[in-house]
């Protein structure tokens, strides 16, 4: 039976984002996520996200982690979660600064200011629920004219040569907790999403797409990181290096 949540104003079955996020009023209960994370014990407050860009490999737990990606939380480098000081100081998304882009080692400077509030830096966001990055058009045209081999389709997506071949890194974190993650390649060529031929070459839709209406930018990072999410007191993004199983 279709549940048909493209009529009701939902775009997905389990929220993963804070409270404030939540469809269901915190005076009805609590989202499933922290309703389950309150009955396990503190150091178990966390639920992990691997994501591969094949069929199979990926992983998601709840107070565990996948052996096939780590063995401890100790692994992990953890960042405080960035919190809307215009909100109250209100939790909303899974925020980090975005400090960094470099392609090649070239870096993209400077950035759009952040939407968000008094934030000093850009804010990404990592969300399962997002399939492309997506960023300020200022900032994705910049990106794609320092790639090369890029162009525009009629209806505005960016495309890239599905040979073209380049090093993307983004730098996440604050406060002595920056670190620099390298975006797969199948994440900026994203083949999946459609191909073109022309006599200038095949083309590729690009992994990296503008939205302004995006607020703030969201990030695919969860493909090439194993990342935590800690359900505790203190809210924090737990990030590790490690390329899934199976991938190169």
């Amino acid at each position: 039976m279709g549940l048909y949540l493209s009529n009701t104003g939902h775009s997905g079955i389990l929220g993963l984002a804070f409270d404030s996020q939540a469809s269901i009023q915190l005076v009805s209960g609590q989202p499933l996520i922290k309703n389950l994370a309150s009955h396990l014990p503190e150091e178990s407050r966390y639920f992990a996200v691997g994501l591969t860009n094949s069929v199979s490999g990926s992983s998601f737990t709840i107070g565990e982690l996948d052996p096939a990606y780590a063995n401890s939380t100790e692994e992990f480098k953890w960042s405080d979660v960035y919190v809307n000081p215009g909100k109250g100081q209100v939790y909303d998304y899974w925020k980090l600064p975005l400090k960094a882009i470099s392609i090649n080692g070239t870096f993209l400077e400077p950035l759009t200011e952040s939407k968000v509030v008094d934030s000093p830096t850009p804010v990404a966001v990592l969300d399962t629920g997002t399939t492309l990055v997506l960023g300020p058009t200022i900032d994705v045209q910049y990106f794609w004219k320092t790639v090369g081999g890029s162009r525009q389709n009629s209806a505005g997506q960016w495309q890239v040569l599905c040979n073209r071949g380049v090093v993307v890194k983004i730098t996440l974190g604050g406060n002595g907790t920056e670190a620099e993650y390298v975006m797969h390649p199948g994440d900026v060529n994203w083949k999946d999403g459609g191909r073109e031929e022309d006599a200038s070459g095949k083309w590729c839709m690009g992994g990296i797409q503008a939205n302004d209406h995006a607020s703030p930018s969201r990030v695919i990072l969860l493909r090439v990181v194993l990342t935590g999410f800690c359900l505790g007191e203190l809210w924090r993004l737990a990030s590790r290096r490690h390329l899934p199983p199976g991938s190169s």
